[in-house]
Order: structure tokens, then C-alpha cells, then sequence
């Protein structure tokens, strides 16, 4: 049976995203694995940087402009894309809060999320 690709709005870890995207393009008999992916982003000589991300290493911001370029998102997907990697990635307790609160305006009807947002801006 075939599965799937992930939606990027069910997640809250990027890191999970990438895993789960993986194997579901293997499932679906995508040639997408982490090498492949490598040399889309640019890494030839690579074939476990994906790997390397989704345990802990850090991507730049060049790498989440590359990575939003191979697995082909939209405008809206690219920014929740950014949103989590910055989540995921925070160092400080309060950028992080920061980050899951606008993250979780995406779960809100846009009524609701425009009164929060402005909310969060003292608005």
C-alpha cells in the first residue's frame, strides 16, 4: 500500500519531518534517499549529511533555503519549514516559546490567528 508523502504542518520537529520523509519516499519507490538529497542540496560527496540533521547537526540558513528548493514547498510550507527550524534549533528558552507560539497560530482558524498575532506583537 502506498503511503503518503508527510505534510509539513503535522509536524513541531523538523528533524521528525525529514526522517519521516524518507521513508516515505522509500515506501512510495521514490528515489529520494539522503544521498540523492545530498546532491540536490549541492553535497555530492555526501551521503549522510541528512542523517547527520536529523541527529542533531545544525542546518544554516543556506541549507533551509536549499532544503525548501528539493522537497519543492510552497510559500506557506517554506515558512512553516523556517518557523520549525528556528524552533528546533533555539538555544534560549524564550526564542524558543516565541517560535511555538507562532507555530501554533498555524493550528488556529486565521481569525483567530490574526487576534493572536497581533496579540503577540502588543498590538
Amino acid at each position: 500500500m502506498d503511503k503518503k508523502l508527510p505534510n509539513i504542518f503535522d509536524y513541531i520537529d523538523f528533524k521528525k519531518y525529514f526522517s519521516d520523509y524518507i521513508t516515505a519516499c522509500k515506501h512510495n519507490g521514490l528515489n529520494n534517499s539522503g544521498g540523492k538529497i545530498c546532491r540536490e542540496l549541492g553535497i555530492p560527496n555526501s551521503r549522510s549529511y541528512v542523517n547527520s540533521v536529523i541527529h542533531g547537526r545544525k542546518i544554516t540558513r543556506t541549507f533551509v533555503t536549499r532544503f525548501i528548493k528539493v522537497l519543492n514547498f510552497n510559500k506557506a510550507e517554506a515558512i512553516y519549514f523556517r518557523l520549525l527550524v528556528n524552533y528546533g534549533q533555539a538555544e534560549e528558552d524564550v526564542e524558543k516559546e516565541l517560535y511555538a507560539e507562532i507555530l501554533s497560530l498555524y493550528k488556529l482558524p486565521k481569525e483567530q490567528a490574526a487576534k493572536k498575532a497581533l496579540a503577540l506583537l502588543g498590538m
